[in-house]
């Protein structure tokens, strides 16, 4: 190697180690819900080895975080980062290290993208579990500016995978977007927007390419001088050099990006170190080390490795009997107390039962004003804890909707303690937390959900609108929220305004154009209003988005039944009981489909799984009383109609079916109190007056027959004349002299 010129007048911002170096380092390849990575977790243990040995680096146990797999979770890592925020003091360098995805979803809503931490969610990152580039920003900047620490981020979050965003090179433009903010920090970015960040056993016995060399580089390799310093310039030659190298040789390009002042020296080389990899590197190649610099010390080993995220729970939440300083004892009852409480937090008993929770512990621990550390320690696991059991929920909604949507309908009460989880969450955080009002949103929606689900379920208008003002409420802190604008939606689909409804679902699957749930709801929405090609391509959409989902493909069987295409309705149906035996509405749709097919063997079967999954869906029950007074088995429709007025006394359709039958059977008295329920609940039904003149006539009530009769005439506008002379139910009525006074007065020019 050539010899540096100039190297006596060589200088560097950074010479002298800075006064406390401190880290946070993250990397996930088990992810909860996408897909996941084999070697990111690897290689964010490999920089944590690197930041523990004896370098200018050296980070100590107690000032590392170290966040892997389900350990790495956004409150967590927030959690982490507020520790860092809290202990930086001017002149320190701080580290931020993350390994794993990135990504953004569409365009909607301006977001700079995502680092996606273990419980990230499939779909729709605002949702929560995801860290926001902006989020970042915001304490790198506080961090920087006014900390005045020097900052060092370096990121690998442009992995390969299939992600919400990919179609839209989603982690390509989170890299971007990592790229052009953050002020005047360092930067090292594992590859430019539109590559993708490698890994594979080859390197290292199962490592990124990035990591890989970025820490071999650190450690000396990058030295081109050989000062025994490696500076920001030496670093951005050789990183990127070497990872484009030997990325060629597996017929991929990734190049790293290093951002920074040139001269500021990152490392000191440590010859020992430097021997150690020259060793390894020549063991991977089945070589002898020959021109390897030689080691001081000789037999010098490198210092015992730590754990820094054990150390931390273990240190900082103080299960030594003594105080920091040694001399002051502390108070067993105050342990005893935090015993109590990490058992109540590891139990799950968050909130409740009520004297045994976590919670309560802490307003215990809350008296021992001396040791403010150590609780606020505990302030934000418990933080933590309840804002991941949320997430969880959350999670399975959008990854999978049919079965969440299902424990839904059965358990009105599934989210009752969501709300007051993360209204706490929020409390214990402060309003100065970045993430208060995210908090607060998010409290909301499931305090919505909570009250439209009751209110679905009792169909209780006011309750509905209830629901729907706290989920517009929601969108005022977080307006381009999927799941809140899908939530309106569905409020307002529930609520009869189904034109308003399609607006919100149309937003819903713009802000998250992979989520399968907005474009379903939209094709039932427009099938409803009576637009059946926008329903079609809606519901094609949500098939392609998620083949697997039962719900979609039945919406797209019954837009093909609305359209009389009953062959191409069939199918779909057929596959929609594959996909999810467990999903009722297709077999009520099958039941419908065999019924207008005069197939009522098949119709009851179907109708039967119906109620099965829906015992208590007075539908179900109508559909089979239809079904069996078609197939002329009037007991049978008797008692499924009576069951579905049990269940809801007020469903018109059961108390217009059943009349029917009753008529059907002569049993005119039963049939017309039915009627007069019905009345009751729309005086404007011309069928139901119809029905009434006729039952009305059979029993020669003649009065209460002409009354209806006026009333069809006068108020409902009844013009069928040719029905009136006809019909054989109304033979006596036409001998009366009243009636043929109405036939003149209502039908003077026939």
């Amino acid at each position: 190697m050539m010899p540096f010129l100039g190297l006596g007048q060589k200088t560097s911002l950074s010479i002298k180690p800075k006064i406390t170096t401190r880290a946070i380092v993250v990397g996930v390849s088990d992810y909860a819900e996408i897909s996941d990575l084999e070697f990111a977790h690897r290689d964010a243990e490999a920089f944590a080895d690197f930041l523990r040995a004896e370098t200018s680096w050296k980070v100590e146990p107690e000032n590392l975080h170290l966040l892997l797999n389900e350990e790495a979770t956004m409150p967590k890592f927030h959690k982490a980062m507020k520790w860092l925020v809290a202990e930086t003091k001017p002149k320190d360098r701080t580290i931020i290290y993350f390994s794993g995805h990135g990504d953004v979803e569409g365009s909607v809503g301006g977001r700079l993208g995502y680092l996606l931490l273990h419980n990230s969610p499939p779909v729709d990152y605002p949702l929560g579990g995801a860290c926001p580039v902006e989020y970042l920003d915001a304490m790198i900047a506080t961090l920087s500016q006014d900390k005045q620490s020097e900052v060092i981020l370096i990121t690998d979050a442009c992995r390969s995978g299939k992600l919400a965003g990919s179609e839209n090179n989603g982690p390509g433009l989170t890299n971007q977007a990592i790229g052009e903010n953050f002020g005047e920090v360092i930067k090292i970015m594992s590859c430019a927007k539109d590559q993708y960040s490698l890994e594979h056993k080859d390197w290292g016995g199962g490592r990124g390419l990035f990591s890989y060399h970025l820490i071999n580089g650190l450690t000396g390799l990058a030295d081109e001088d050989e000062d025994e310093k490696i500076f920001i310039y030496e670093l951005s030659d050789y990183l990127p050099r070497q990872v484009r190298k030997v990325s060629r040789q597996y017929g991929e390009l990734q190049i790293p990006i290093v951002i920074g002042p040139q001269e500021v020296a990152l490392n000191t080389v440590d010859t020992n170190q430097l021997f150690d990899l020259y060793a390894e590197l020549a063991a991977e190649e089945g070589q002898t080390i020959s021109m390897a610099p030689a080691r001081k010390g000789g037999t010098e080993q490198l210092s015992e490795l730590n754990a820094g995220l054990a150390t931390e729970e273990g240190q900082t939440m103080g299960m030594s009997p003594a105080h920091k300083g040694g001399t002051e004892q502390i108070d067993s009852s105050f342990f005893r107390l935090l015993e109590q409480f990490n058992s109540s937090l590891g139990q799950g008993h968050l909130l409740y039962p009520t004297e045994a929770s976590a919670y309560a512990t802490l307003q215990q621990l809350q008296s021992y004003s001396s040791f403010d550390s150590l609780l606020n320690v505990a302030t934000n696991n418990l933080a933590v804890a309840l804002q991941e059991e949320a997430q969880v929920a959350l999670n399975s909604y959008l990854k999978t909707p049919s079965k969440e949507l299902a424990k839904r309908w059965r358990q009105s009460n599934v989210y009752q303690f969501y709300p007051e989880y993360l209204d706490l969450a929020a409390d214990l955080l402060g309003e100065k937390d970045y993430f208060f009002q995210d908090l607060r949103a998010r409290a909301n929606y499931f305090r919505g959900i909570n009250i439209r689900l009751l209110g679905e379920k009792t169909k209780d208008q006011q309750k509905l609108q209830e629901a729907l003002d706290i989920q517009v409420g929601a969108l005022e802190t977080q307006p381009n929220s999927g799941h809140t604008l899908n939530e309106v939606g569905y409020i307002l689909f529930l609520l009869d305004r189904k034109a308003e409804a399609v607006d919100y679902f149309r937003q819903a699957a713009e802000a998250v154009p992979s989520w399968v749930l907005p474009q379903s709801n939209l094709a039932e929405s427009y099938r409803k209003l009576g637009k059946y090609a926008e329903a079609e391509t809606a519901a094609l959409k949500a098939v392609a988005l998620d083949s697997t989902l039962a719900m979609a493909v039945n919406n797209l069987g019954l837009i093909y039944f609305m359209q009389e295409r009953d062959a191409e309705a069939k199918v779909q149906f057929d596959k929609a009981v594959i996909k999810d035996p467990t999903y009722a509405a297709t077999y009520f749709n099958l039941a419908s489909w065999h019924y207008f097919y005069q197939q009522y063997d098949l119709a009851e079967t179907n109708a039967q799984k119906y109620i099965a999954l829906q015992a208590n869906d007075a539908g179900g029950y109508q559909m089979l009383g239809r079904i069996y007074r078609a197939w002329k088995k009037p007991q049978q429709g008797a008692a499924a109609f009576q069951k579905s007025l049990d269940l809801n006394p007020a469903f018109d359709l059961a108390l217009y079916n059943f009349a029917a039958l009753q008529y059907e059977q002569g049993l005119y008295q039963e049939a017309i109190e039915l009627l007069l329920r019905y009345k009751a609940l729309d005086p404007s039904d011309t069928d139901v007056h119809w029905l009434l003149l006729c039952c009305y006539a059979l029993q020669e009530n003649y009065d209460k027959a002409l009354s209806t009769l006026t009333v069809l005439l006068e108020d409902l506008k009844f013009d069928d004349q040719e029905s009136l002379e006809s019909d054989d139910d109304l033979k006596q009525l036409r001998a009366l002299a009243e009636y043929q006074a109405l036939i003149k007065r209502y039908f003077p020019d026939k």
